[in-house]
């Protein structure tokens, strides 16, 4: 938005859960929004009830996404949903309202992002059954990024899973303590024992990724990187300083 962003040509909610779609109203009523998409499942709380409300006021309709969905086609680069598998999708008149928060997870929008030889995969809140059966997909391989599941649950910690997609960077989005202790030791200490980088918005703030298609390198970002430091110590007075200029700069930068 302070870039100057105000139309989005797909927006995903991954499955109604506050924590992953209670944003989207605000969303969906300030951006020119071309399509929204969710799992296919409802809920009874107030804040689905403000997405579907936000929805209705800008005259669109919450399309059911499945595996092999294609939401962008442009170049060298395409997503498809890797979940919901097909054969689990319904009619509007037979979602329940009333699914366990396991079903909700499985059924979770998952989404495989390709741009060249760059591949990011976005797995949203899926746990054991979902990510055993991705991994048989004839599209499973190694990634370059992984938005890892369930905010880092044992839950959602498939070994044979990580090993097969080996990814360069794992990204954890979890609140600063958050009551669930997301994310769990034995997973984090399952990424780092597989090479990956880990990056954590509880630590980092927001994470992105910058690069082109031609370019092998990826680039990313933290907006901890951009946060000023105190300069308490006389011995890096000048250069801390220096490095706050700089992070001033960037956001300036950004903001244009």
């Amino acid at each position: 938005w302070n870039r100057g962003i105000h139309a989005i040509d797909q927006v995903i909610g991954t499955h109604p859960q506050l924590d992953h779609v209670g944003g989207l109203a605000w969303v969906i009523r300030h951006f020119m929004v071309k399509s929204y998409w969710g799992s296919g499942e409802t809920r009874d709380e107030l804040f689905y009830r403000r997405l579907q409300s936000s929805l209705a006021a800008q005259g669109l309709e919450e399309q059911v996404a499945k595996e092999g969905q294609e939401f962008l086609s442009s170049g060298s680069c395409r997503m498809v949903a890797l979940n919901p598998p097909e054969d689990t999708q319904f009619d509007v008149e037979q979602r329940d309202s009333n699914a366990s928060g396991h079903i909700l997870n499985n059924r979770s929008v998952v989404t495989r992002l390709t741009c060249g030889i760059h591949t990011m995969l976005f797995a949203a809140d899926v746990e054991q059954d979902s990510l055993s059966r991705m991994a048989r997909a004839p599209s499973h391989g190694p990634i370059e990024v992984l938005k890892v599941p369930h905010h880092g649950a044992v839950s959602s910690l498939n070994r044979d899973w990580l090993a097969s997609l080996h990814p360069r960077y794992a990204v954890f989005s979890a609140g600063h303590h958050n009551r669930y202790g997301h994310p769990a030791a034995a997973v984090l200490d399952a990424y780092r024992s597989a090479g990956s980088i880990l990056l954590r918005t509880d630590h980092d703030g927001g994470v992105w990724f910058t690069g082109t298609v031609a370019d092998p390198t990826l680039h990313m970002h933290r907006t901890r990187e951009l946060l000023s430091q105190p300069t308490t110590s006389s011995s890096c007075l000048w250069t801390c300083e220096q490095a706050n200029w700089v992070r001033a700069w960037k956001r300036w930068r950004d903001s244009l």
